[in-house]
């Protein structure tokens, strides 16, 4: 697995859906290099997470991501 040299995060944003559509889910959201990752989580099937979870597991999305284009270009 490549790691691209530079990793900027931000706006980092976690939505409780309670407050909008009365559902259990959460949403997330980061802009990491440019590119928007987003995952949503229900608290049953996948298990919600706090900002700091979040920002580790955008990161491997994002890396994982950078490592299939990285490859397809090859």
């Amino acid at each position: 697995m490549e790691i691209p040299k530079e990793i900027n995060i931000s706006e980092i944003k976690r939505t409780v859906m309670r407050e909008i559509d009365l559902s259990r889910d959460i949403r997330y959201s980061a802009l990491i290099n440019g590119e928007r990752v987003m995952y949503a989580t229900d608290g049953v099937f996948k298990k919600h997470l706090d900002v700091n979870q979040w920002i580790h597991t955008a990161i491997m999305f994002y890396i994982e991501r950078y490592n299939q284009l990285h490859e397809a270009n090859k």
